[in-house]
């Protein structure tokens, strides 16, 4: 048995007789599955801490069960203009970009536990791969056409999950992925390339696992039967009808049949198969969570290239980073006053309810995964931040001092402080070549200048070839000759960026929308009765659900926006929305609470319950 499945390559039945790719029955904050009697039985319950708990059968059906995460680090992008002035942007970066392999996390864990795992796990290989800190206490991730990723501890990350099978070894692969059974659709995956060019018929649900076989006979303008049976054939048995082709299988049947294959997972073509003699259709698939979605035509992957993890090394490069936050001795104390600037506070969770008491719900800064770092309120043109007093202040104050070098301490706490000294005090130092080295760099150029050509006429001057702001202090810095006229105008391109994009809104839009009111936050406060006793209903998890279950993609205001007149039965993703009153109650009309633009979601609940019509949008 075990040379069996060594040889294989199939995973060992664990004797339970259960569907261990079966979907999880979600109720009352617990999971259940279906064992082999078809009764249902509990494997994790969600606790009010947000901890999973796993019952013994859970701890056996989440064994080797990961999930892998497509994420996107917060980033600042800094560049140069081309009039000299430097600007800053915010925006996310994947993981893949940055020489990152797959990012896994175990399915028994709850989804904050997963994102903390997952964040772990990311900045420890960011770390590991180096990157300079400058004077923001921000790692420099990439540098490129002139502009530089610097990560943002303070911004949010886009995490995506794609559940699949492994291995015994617990690793996914490639070839991993491909040998999971195709064949039961559980959730129609809207986010996959391009939903409309799919099957309609990938989106219907079977009792059967043969979503392999119908699609081909769509595609194909075969009969069904026939396709399951030339199956049956390739693999010497009907046995595979009870679970599914896997994607492998299906490759070996186009490759056979002289079919065009391509094979897409995780969002990336994964494998790719290009007959010598084309001699029948080519077959485009993507697979999601056990089952597979066959494109209408092919020419929708035929640009894609196959994905390969990147293996070569990053190196480390420094760069100097100015911080947006003042200097310690400009932050105040924080008195309750929203206005611009950076303030400190003993107890942050006391001023977060205070705002909320006022109606203002500020922007919460995380540090870590869960631990609140500092709260963001916009106040006029700027924006008020409020961060938690640092421990020890004094003594870090005199360890500063005490420093070789002047660094300014811009609020980073102590481990990002830390960094920022380090790699401040790793800056290079710069140096010119020695007379040898002058010697021989001008017998290789045969005394020409490297960028232009020409003889040099007592211009020449010696340039680093990596610029010095990305060197380190010991690292090697190499030369070259170079006359003065090219000298300059390169260091006139390395310091700016010749070509900027710029982003130009709609004026009407902008008004109509951006400098418009937001519906308030609807929080339940108790009314104080002096005559009885009073008692509060809470919703747990409210407003997370309404994020982490919403049937809508979030929206982003784009350039691309415009405001446009309500059609009736459709909806965009905001609506502005004047009803009339009338005799009608304030909570009767919730969460309608003024005229004003309401998200797509609030406008369904309007229409649904017949609070509004067509006529007020």
């Amino acid at each position: 048995g075990r040379h069996y499945y060594e040889s294989t390559g199939l995973a060992r039945p664990d004797g339970s007789g259960m569907d261990r790719n079966q979907a999880l029955i979600h109720r009352n904050g617990s999971d259940y599955i279906r064992g082999a009697n078809g009764r249902e039985r509990k494997v994790r319950t969600l606790q009010p801490s947000g901890e999973m708990t796993l019952t013994a059968l859970g701890r056996s059906f989440f064994k080797d069960k990961y999930v892998e995460h497509v994420v996107h680090v917060p980033v600042i992008i800094r560049g140069m203009r081309a009039n000299g002035a430097a600007y800053d942007r915010a925006s996310t970066l994947p993981v893949d970009q940055l020489g990152l392999g797959q990012i896994m996390a175990s399915a028994s864990l709850s989804e904050a536990q997963r994102v903390q795992e997952v964040k772990r796990k990311v900045l420890a290989n960011l770390l590991e791969s180096g990157g300079a800190v400058g004077q923001g206490g921000r790692q420099t991730l990439m540098e490129i056409s002139g502009e530089s990723y610097l990560l943002d501890r303070d911004g949010d990350w886009l995490i995506s999950s794609l559940s699949t099978s492994v291995n015994g070894e617990g690793a996914i692969t490639h070839e991993a992925r491909m040998r999971e059974p195709l064949g039961c659709l559980r959730n129609a995956a809207a986010f996959l390339p391009y939903p409309d060019q799919i099957l309609e018929a990938a989106f219907e649900a079977h009792d059967d696992r043969l979503c392999v076989p119908r699609q081909l006979a769509i595609l194909l303008g075969r009969p069904m039967k026939g396709i399951s049976e030339s199956f049956d054939d390739l693999l010497g048995t009907d046995g595979w009808r009870e679970v599914g082709i896997d994607a492998a299988t299906l490759k070996k049947w186009c490759t056979l049949r002289g079919h065009p294959f391509f094979f897409v997972s995780g969002g990336n073509l994964i494998t790719i198969h290009e007959p010598p003699v084309k001699r029948g259709r080519a077959i485009a698939a993507a697979a999601y969570d056990g089952h597979v979605y066959m494109y209408k035509s092919a020419r929708s992957l035929a640009n894609w290239t196959v994905n390969e993890q990147a293996t070569q090394s990053k190196p480390l490069v420094e760069k100097e980073c100015r911080s947006t936050a003042p200097v310690m001795d400009e932050w105040r104390c924080w008195l309750g006053v929203v206005e611009p600037g950076h303030f400190w506070t003993s107890d942050l969770q006391f001023a977060r309810r205070q705002l909320m008491d006022n109606g203002i719900s500020p922007k919460v800064l995380l540090r870590g995964s869960s631990e609140i770092g500092g709260l963001s309120i916009p106040a006029g043109k700027g924006v008020c931040v409020i961060k938690e007093c640092i421990q020890d202040e004094d003594r870090i104050h005199q360890w500063l001092e005490r420093l070789p070098r002047e660094i300014p301490w811009c609020g980073e706490r102590l481990p990002a402080l830390c960094q920022k000294v380090f790699f401040e005090l790793l800056r290079a130092e710069r140096r010119t070549p020695s007379a040898e080295v002058k010697r021989e760099i001008l017998e290789t150029q045969r005394h020409n200048c490297v960028t232009c050509g020409g003889a040099f006429d007592g211009d020449v001057e010696w340039d680093h070839i990596a610029p010095l702001r990305q060197t380190v202090r010991g690292a090697e810095q190499k030369f070259q000759a170079i006359c003065a006229s090219c000298h300059m105008d390169k260091t006139i391109l390395e310091g700016k960026q010749d070509r900027t994009l710029t982003s130009v809104f709609s004026k009407p839009t902008w008004d109509a929308y951006t400098a418009s009111a937001r519906p308030p936050p609807l929080v339940w406060r108790v009314h104080e009765r002096a005559d009885a006793e009073g008692f509060e209903l809470d919703v747990r998890r409210c407003r997370r659900n309404a994020l982490a279950y919403s049937a809508h993609d979030f929206a982003i205001f784009s350039p691309f926006d415009n405001v446009q007149r309500s059609v009736p039965g459709k909806l965009c993703d905001f609506t502005y929305v004047d009803l009339h009153v009338g005799k009608r109650t304030t909570m009767s009309l919730l969460p309608w609470v003024g005229p004003m633009w309401y998200h797509r979601v609030a406008v369904e609940h309007l229409l649904h319950y017949s609070i509004c019509s067509w006529e007020d949008c």
